[in-house]
């Protein structure tokens, strides 16, 4: 919901491309109840065979990245485009769109909407695994995180949380000779919080990260660190060194679809180690 008039942008991702699409949108709480929904989708979008349907014809889309232009361009990219995110702070803020990508050379890649340039800054190495990135959003002190829905992994070894600290600044992967190298992107595991099969992520104003498991129906959990945010913001403190994981329950825990009171339960403590009578798969 929007509430009051204002210019935004929406950057939907097909299978096969990135579109864009520049929104003009001017709503208030009863524009919901005057609603005529579309008479069908745009259908299977495959490598963008057609377009996503608007139900506004002032909402516009132009193609960005195409799959198989990358590939004909020696990029390395699997096609498989999930979320997306803009870097919202720093000197150039709103330049780069960032999006990741799933499948076997799961990555990340960077969209400069000033040169309409893209570049894959990083993706699996041969012979490791970090299977099917899902979501990806910008971090209040100026990196990029990401995380992997997949959970069933040779050893258990997915679901883990990455941050690319170098997001603007890593170069582009594509050499000639070597298409996968990946010198350059500084890209860490944060295994203060537990693995899950990710499938958002997002900070609410006091610093406290929250994040998605879509396994077996899903739960909502929330990140507490450690550090306070003053000084992970001024670079004196490590937002992942340690923290608390709380997850939501609403009702008594055990009722399908409930609404009403919740609470946020302790998982993990302070320093992000499973607690005793809890199930987690502890990254650290």
């Amino acid at each position: 919901m929007v509430p009051r008039t204002q210019r935004s942008r929406t950057l939907p991702i097909t299978a096969g491309g990135v579109l864009l699409a520049s929104i003009i949108t001017c709503a208030n709480a009863s524009d919901f109840s005057h609603f005529t929904p579309l008479p069908e989708s745009a259908g299977p979008n495959i490598y963008e065979g057609l377009p996503i349907t608007f139900g506004n014809p002032d909402f516009m889309q132009r193609s960005i990245v195409r799959r198989n232009t990358q590939l004909d361009d020696q990029k390395p990219n699997s096609g498989n485009f999930d979320m997306n995110t803009v870097n919202e702070t720093g000197k150039d803020k709103g330049r780069y769109l960032f999006t990741v990508f799933e499948t076997a050379t799961s990555g990340v890649q960077r969209h400069d909407l000033e040169t309409g340039e893209t570049d894959t800054v990083w993706q699996v190495p041969p012979g490791e695994i970090a299977a099917r990135f899902d979501p990806v959003t910008w971090t209040p002190w100026g990196t990029l995180i990401t995380g992997e829905e997949n959970w069933g992994c040779a050893n258990s070894v997915c679901g883990r949380l990455f941050e690319l600290r170098n997001p603007v600044a890593a170069p582009a992967i594509f050499e000639p000779v070597d298409a996968s190298s990946n010198d350059g992107a500084d890209l860490v595991h944060r295994n203060a919080v537990p693995r899950s099969s990710h499938e958002g992520l997002q900070f609410d104003m006091s610093g406290n990260m929250y994040f998605v498991d879509e396994l077996n129906g899903g739960s909502i959990y929330k990140y507490v660190p450690a550090a306070r945010m003053h000084r992970v913001l001024s670079a004196r403190a490590d937002y992942f060194a340690a923290g608390q994981t709380f997850v939501l329950r609403v009702g008594d825990g055990n009722t399908p679809n409930a609404s009403g009171a919740y609470a946020w339960v302790p998982i993990t403590d302070a320093e992000g180690d499973a607690l005793p009578g809890t199930v987690v798969v502890a990254a650290r």
